[in-house]
């Protein structure tokens, strides 16, 4: 208990170094507890522990905590409260469970299979003997309820796997199996979400936050498009390895969010990602907290669970609306408007409007930037970016035909007569657009893509607009800000350079 004390002492003094605010730290239950994952019905709280198969419950919102219930399994994967009295569990050894009593006594009540190993039955040497585990679950009321899982035959080995939905409509009295075709994963679990409300948590891998739609990816966050044709791609950094799991997000208002989770190494290490976007970019915390479980949001705060004992509230500062260049490996980007297969991997994604995005990356010495438009909406569009130099000086850099500059420095652009330098690239490059003169057509081209020198711009944000249309301006000007200031930055998008 000494140590667990210290180590709780330790994160908390950590924390409020890395947040720059003080966080709670929860009385554990005991120093062997791992919180796998909790629920909330108001300040009533449940969790499971991780490989003793426990339930654990508090009654002031996770401050103090006792032990409820003592299951059969080791891990359990999913818990949920509908009420006070009415919940669901399941995990491992094909364990699905209610209690209509708060969590007091719990039944087993998921589908039954034989031959069933268990805990307590292992079964060995058995080839028709059946592991089966079911790794996430949702109900939407006290009837309705979805649980997906996967079995496999331990004799046969991991190619004998399969997964599977079960669903029931009375409260797990009975379960009807839904097999499902590769890819169509998602289609079961949102025509099953429509008319559900589940604002307050996870949803088999769905959150619905400040009226959006997210998916967590294994390279990026999705979210779902307004007019919900299908989802949006947005980037998340790099992580430091390739053994790591991003389990729980939380949004504290339309732009602030959060992403967490942790790699599997011995040397336990929390990820933590923030968005100031609404989702459209994110960047990696500094945190020295262990690998973080799960996490429930109750207002602006965040009650973390996770390895060595952690149990934490963290409480967000609120911050202002920016967004975040991702630092990574450019060297497979060429300044060419083609965009071929993975170049710009890794890179930030900002729509500026439906069909045309802006992407950014940078590495050591350089920021890149691309104007990726959809070909079939947009055809032979130029571009300018206009970006904050600081000291009151703005600079656009022109990229058509040709490619040209000019400063503003006060309230007038300095090359009146010509607009522009023409010619005249200062530390940044781009492609142009091409014409063929026999042929008497454009060459086809993706995007505007330009390479700039970071010595060139201030250190650690990039305050920018841009203003892209078509080459015989038959067409409206596409325009971030949609405000069109360009000679002043109140209103431009803020970037954080890595």
């Amino acid at each position: 208990m000494k140590q667990l004390a210290f180590l709780c002492y330790l994160a908390c003094s950590l924390c409020t170094s890395l947040f720059g605010q003080s966080i709670e730290a929860p009385t554990m239950p005991d120093d062997t507890s791992i919180f796998h994952k909790l629920t909330r019905i108001n300040n009533t709280c449940w969790s499971v522990d991780y490989g003793y198969g426990r339930v654990f419950k508090s009654l002031d919102a996770g401050q103090s905590w006792r032990l409820q219930y003592q299951t059969s399994g080791e891990y359990l994967e999913a818990i949920q409260f509908l009420n006070e009295d009415i919940g669901y569990l399941c995990g491992d050894y094909g364990i699905i469970m209610k209690t209509i009593d708060g969590g007091e006594s719990w039944r087993e009540v998921g589908p039954s299979y034989s031959p069933r190993i268990t805990r307590s039955n292992a079964m060995e040497g058995d080839s028709n003997a059946i592991k089966r585990y079911y790794y996430q679950m949702h109900f939407k009321d006290v009837h309705q309820g979805l649980v997906w899982g996967f079995e496999v035959n331990p004799a046969l080995g991991w190619r004998s796997q399969s997964s599977f939905f079960y669903k029931t409509e009375d409260g797990g009295d009975s379960w009807e199996k839904i097999e499902y075709g590769r890819g169509a994963f998602d289609g079961v679990v949102e025509s099953f979400l429509q008319d559900a409300h589940w604002e307050e948590s996870s949803a088999l891998g769905l959150y619905q936050r400040q009226g959006q739609w997210y998916k967590i990816g294994r390279q990026a966050l999705l979210k779902q498009a307004n007019d919900h044709s299908g989802w949006l791609s947005y980037p998340h950094p790099q992580m430091p390895d390739d053994r790591f799991m991003l389990r729980t997000m939380h949004f504290i208002n339309k732009y602030q969010g959060y992403v967490l989770g942790g790699n599997f190494h011995e040397n336990s290490m929390a990820y933590i990602l923030e968005t100031l976007d609404g989702g459209a970019s994110w960047r990696q915390m500094d945190t020295d907290l262990p690998h973080i479980h799960y996490s429930l949001q109750t207002g602006g705060s965040i009650l973390m669970s996770g390895k060595d004992g952690l149990l934490q509230h963290w409480t967000p500062k609120v911050k202002s609306d920016s967004s975040f260049i991702h630092q990574g490996n450019a060297s497979r980007i060429l300044i060419d408007g083609q965009i071929d297969q993975g170049e710009w991997r890794g890179a930030n994604r900002t729509m500026i409007t439906d069909g045309i995005d802006l992407y950014t990356l940078a590495d050591e010495h350089y920021l890149y930037l691309s104007v990726h438009y959809d070909t079939s909406q947009y055809v032979r569009y130029y571009c300018d970016l206009y970006v904050d130099l600081g000291n009151d000086t703005l600079l656009n850099l022109h990229a058509s035909q040709q490619r040209g500059e000019r400063l503003l420095s006060g309230t007038e652009w300095t090359e009146s007569a010509p607009a522009f330098r023409w010619g005249h690239t200062s530390s940044w490059i781009s492609n142009t657009i091409d014409f063929d003169r026999r042929e008497k057509q454009y060459l086809p081209y993706k995007a505007m893509e330009f390479q700039i020198a970071r010595s060139k711009l201030t250190a650690d944000r990039l305050s920018l607009a841009l203003k892209t249309r078509d080459l015989n301006g038959e067409r409206e000007v596409v325009q971030l800000p949609d405000l069109g200031r360009q000679k002043h930055n109140m209103h431009w998008k803020v970037f954080y350079l890595p």
